[in-house]
C-alpha cells in the first residue's frame, strides 16, 4: 500500500513544479540556483541506483535465504545460483536506471529551452506529456502484451507472459477433492446433476463457441454454489490466504483487505488454532486422527464445516477429504442460553459451552428473549432453503417455542427479518452469529439486507435523473422556440 503513496505524490508534486515554473519563470530564471540544485540531487540519486543498485533495492528476500541456509549439503550450489539471481537483479535495475538518465535529459532541455523563452508553454506541455506517454507505453509494453507468442525470449521482450483469457477469466481448475465434494454433494441431492447439465446446456444455446473445459468446471461449480450451503474449511494452506478453496465452494477462509471484525476475532481466538491443530494431524498423525478430533472442533463445527481439507501425510495424493458429521448446519434450535456480561466474557464462554445446545449471549444483546430455557422435540427443525447474499430463506417447525442459532454473521444496520411475512428482531449470539426467538409453529424465517441509505440513494439518483432530463428538454425547447 505504501507504494500508492509514491505513485500519487511524485506525479503531484511534478505538476505542481510546472506548474510553478510557468507561472514564475522569470523569478526562477532571475534565481535559478534551486533549480540547479534539485536537477543536480535527481542526476545524483539517478546515477547512484545505477551504479549501486544494492544500495537503494533488496535483491533478495528472507525466504530466498531461509530456503538456500535450509538446503544442507546443497548449500554451496544454491549460494551460487542465488548470487546469479541477485547479479540478474542487479543489472535489470541498473540498466533501468540508465535508461531514465535519456528522459532526464529530454526533460531538462525542454524546462531550460522555455525557461530561457526559446519555446512556449505549450511546447513545454506538450513535450513532457509525449515522454511520460513514450516512457509509460515502452515500460508497459516490457511486461504486457495482448498477442499469443508474443514475450518471448527470442522476440527481444524478457520479461512478458501470455495468458489465454479463459484462465484471466477462470484461474483455477477444481482439484481432486474439489471434484470429489462435487459428486457427494450429487449423491445427497441427485437433481443437482440435471441442474447442472441444464445449465451448461443453456450457456451453448447462448454462445456458439467450442466449450472450454475451465468454462465446463465454472459453470458446474456455479450451480453448486448456486444450489447447496454446506462450507469448507482447507487446512492445506493458510487461512488467511487460501484464494483456490473460495473460487470452488463457501469457504470458512479467504483473503479480503477489508476483514470483518468481529469475525477476524472469532478466527484470532479459536478457528486460527483449530485450523493449525488440524493441519498438524493431517501432516502428522493422518486421516483417521482428524477424524477423532472433529467433534472437539466447536468453531469449525458451529461455523458448518461440512467439508475438511488438509494435507496427504502419505504423499499418496496432495490433499485429502474429511466429510464433518459434526457440523452444526446453518441453523439450529438450542436448549438452553447462556447470558453473559460483555464480549470478552462472551468469547471466554465459546470454549468451554457445548454450542449446539446453549447459545452465548451478552447482557446488552439480551433484549426481547424472555426464556432461557427450551425443550426440543425431535420432530422440531429448521432448515437454510434458498441463499443469496442480500436475502436468506429457512423453513421451520417447532413444537413448543425454540430459539434458533444462524450460523450467519451478525450485522444490525440495513438487516431485518421476517416470520411468515412478519417483521421480528433478531440478536446477536456467539459473539458473532444471529439468533432469533421463535414461536411455537411453522412457517418460513427471512432475511433480508434493505438498507435505507441503499433505497435513499435510489430515489434520489431517480429523482436527479429526472429533473436533469426534464431540464435538457426544456433548454432544447427554448433554443427551438427561439430559433
Amino acid at each position: 500500500m505504501i507504494l500508492l503513496v509514491a505513485e500519487f505524490t511524485a506525479p503531484i508534486m511534478a505538476i505542481l513544479f510546472l506548474d510553478k515554473l510557468i507561472k514564475n519563470r522569470e523569478e526562477i530564471k532571475a534565481n535559478p540556483k534551486k533549480l540547479y540544485l534539485g536537477l543536480r540531487l535527481i542526476i545524483l540519486l539517478v546515477a547512484s541506483i545505477a551504479i549501486s543498485p544494492d544500495s537503494f533495492v533488496d535483491l533478495s528476500s528472507q525466504k530466498e535465504l531461509a530456503k538456500i541456509q535450509g538446503a544442507g549439503a546443497n548449500a554451496s550450489a544454491a549460494f551460487q545460483v542465488q548470487d546469479q539471481i541477485e547479479q540478474y537483479r542487479a543489472d535489470i535495475v541498473s540498466e533501468s536506471a540508465w535508461g531514465s538518465f535519456k528522459y532526464l535529459f529530454a526533460a531538462s532541455v525542454l524546462l531550460f529551452l522555455f525557461l530561457f523563452g526559446k519555446i512556449k508553454k505549450e511546447i513545454l506541455i506538450a513535450g513532457i506529456g509525449t515522454l511520460i506517454m513514450i516512457d509509460l507505453w515502452i515500460v508497459d509494453k516490457t511486461y504486457l502484451n495482448n498477442e499469443e507468442g508474443k514475450g518471448r525470449s527470442t522476440s527481444g521482450t524478457k520479461y512478458t507472459n501470455w495468458l489465454k483469457p479463459i484462465k484471466q477469466l477462470i484461474p483455477y481448475e477444481p482439484s481432486a477433492v474439489d471434484q470429489a465434494i462435487l459428486q457427494r454433494e450429487i449423491s445427497e441431492k441427485p437433481e443437482l446433476a440435471g441442474l447442472i447439465q441444464k445449465r451448461i446446456d443453456n450457456y451453448k444455446k447462448e454462445n456458439k463457441s467450442r466449450l472450454d473445459n475451465r468454462r465446463v468446471f465454472d459453470l458446474q461449480f456455479s450451480e453448486l454454489m448456486d444450489q447447496t450451503h454446506y462450507r469448507v474449511l482447507n487446512t492445506s494452506d493458510r487461512l488467511d490466504q487460501d484464494v483456490r478453496v473460495p473460487f470452488f465452494h463457501k469457504s470458512l477462509g479467504g483473503y479480503h483487505g477489508a476483514k470483518m471484525k468481529k469475525y477476524q476475532e472469532l478466527v484470532d481466538f479459536y478457528l486460527a488454532i483449530e485450523h493449525y491443530q488440524v493441519r498438524q494431524a493431517f501432516a502428522q498423525a493422518g486421516q483417521e486422527y482428524v477424524q477423532g478430533m472433529l467433534p472437539s472442533l466447536k468453531i469449525t463445527n458451529l461455523l458448518d464445516a461440512k467439508y475438511i481439507i488438509g494435507p496427504d501425510n502419505t504423499g499418496k495424493s496432495p490433499e485429502l477429504l474429511i466429510q464433518n458429521p459434526y457440523a452444526y448446519g446453518n441453523a439450529w434450535f438450542v436448549k438452553s442460553i447462556q447470558e453473559v456480561e460483555n464480549a470478552d466474557s462472551a468469547m471466554i464462554s465459546l470454549g468451554t459451552n457445548d454450542l449446539r445446545s446453549v447459545a452465548v449471549i451478552e447482557k446488552i444483546n439480551m433484549e426481547g428473549i424472555s426464556n432461557s430455557t427450551f425443550q426440543n422435540s425431535p420432530e422440531d427443525f429448521i432448515r437454510l432453503t434458498d441463499y443469496d447474499p442480500n436475502k436468506l430463506s429457512y423453513e421451520y417447525s417447532a413444537k413448543s417455542d425454540q430459539f434458533a442459532v444462524f450460523s450467519e454473521i451478525y450485522y444490525k444496520p440495513g438487516w431485518k427479518a421476517f416470520v411468515n411475512g412478519e417483521e421480528v428482531d433478531f440478536n446477536k449470539v456467539d459473539y458473532t452469529l444471529r439468533g432469533m426467538s421463535v414461536a411455537a409453529g411453522s412457517g418460513t424465517i427471512i432475511f433480508v439486507f434493505e438498507p435505507f441509505s441503499y433505497q435513499l440513494g435510489r430515489t434520489l439518483v431517480w429523482i436527479s435523473s429526472i429533473l436533469l432530463l426534464l431540464f435538457l428538454g426544456y433548454m432544447l425547447y427554448s433554443r427551438f422556440k427561439k430559433e
